[in-house]
């Protein structure tokens, strides 16, 4: 199994895709971060990251069987 967070414990992909040439999702490993958007607005999220990104507390999921299935 790969180090990616598609394969993680703590990574759950969106249901929406706004880009076709990756799959993102959001890193639930910490609580929220608060992010600024274009707009000069705040909104608390949690930190959203591509499905072949790796941060190093990669803690692998053992009912992930597809790890590109949505819960």
């Amino acid at each position: 199994m790969r180090k990616q967070c598609m394969n993680c414990v703590f990574w759950k992909q969106w249901v929406n895709q706004y880009n076709p040439q990756f799959t993102f999702g959001d890193c639930r490993l910490k609580e929220p971060a608060n992010f600024q958007t274009n707009e000069g607005k705040f909104v608390t999220k949690w930190p959203s990251t591509k499905c072949t990104d790796f941060c190093g507390q990669f803690e692998p999921s053992a009912d992930k069987a597809n790890p590109h299935q949505s819960e």
